[in-house]
């Protein structure tokens, strides 16, 4: 991960890592990046918001149930307490997971989506990408 490229939001107050062979394009439905692998087979984005999402439910206990998603485990980014999830159904060639962080009254779902014949790889780097995850005072 040294050699990777850094994403930094100064809204949302964190940086990320991601590899240097992937591309950054703005999403027209979010006006957030998406970062995509140069074969565009894994795709990472994120969103924001206030702290329990839109209904202001989520907790790092309920998330992926809400989501009908399965708890793949708990950890910790930044210090901070996350639940990483993942949902195989929404396309059958593809794995769908989801990291979300919560920080005082903020939160941050990180997510990627791949391509299943390719997961152990992909899995791999979705992980390097969360080891990078930070904070911005």
């Amino acid at each position: 991960t040294a050699n990777w490229k850094t994403y930094t939001n100064s809204k949302a107050k964190f940086e990320i890592k991601y590899p240097v062979e992937w591309k950054e394009k703005t999403s027209p439905s979010t006006g957030l990046p998406v970062f995509y692998s140069a074969d565009e087979k894994e795709v990472l984005f994120y969103n924001f918001g206030p702290k329990g999402g839109m209904a202001m439910r989520d907790t790092i206990d309920n998330f992926c149930k809400n989501r009908n998603m399965k708890e793949i485990r708990r950890l910790f980014l930044d210090n901070f307490p996350a639940v990483y999830c993942q949902d195989l159904t929404p396309e059958p060639n593809r794995i769908f997971n989801q990291v979300l962080v919560q920080k005082d009254d903020f939160q941050i779902e990180i997510n990627g989506d791949f391509v299943k014949e390719d997961s152990e790889n992909s899995l791999k780097i979705f992980d390097q990408i969360l080891s990078t995850f930070k904070f911005l005072q």
